[in-house]
């Protein structure tokens, strides 16, 4: 028998929170004073074999009230799924408000 290549399809599974959480941003995120709200920037929808890492990273953007980015912020990444893994743990925002990670 020939082992084949499983495929999982990632719609962005994990839970993103931001560290020093003060108001609830919703869509599985809390935010920062100042953070209304965590958007996804990239990543979502993706889909490869299992125990492989993504083809593209894992990307999302802190924007203000008012839109602006938010640079600076924690962000931590954690994943529903025991067998998977999102590294970095935690990362913080560019100067576009955009954290990133592999998983």
């Amino acid at each position: 028998m020939t082992a084949r290549p499983v495929f999982v399809r990632y719609a962005l599974p994990c839970c993103v929170v931001l560290a020093a959480a003060c108001a609830d941003a919703g869509g599985g995120a809390t935010a920062t004073a100042g953070a209304a709200r965590v958007e996804v920037a990239s990543g979502d929808g993706q889909s490869g074999p299992a125990m492989y890492p993504l083809a593209e990273p894992l990307r999302v953007r802190v924007v203000a009230a008012d839109g602006e980015p938010q640079p600076g912020v924690s962000v931590q990444w954690a994943v529903e799924n025991r067998q998977a893994a999102v590294t970095p743990a935690m990362g913080v925002t560019d100067a576009d408000g955009v954290a990133h990670a592999t998983w």
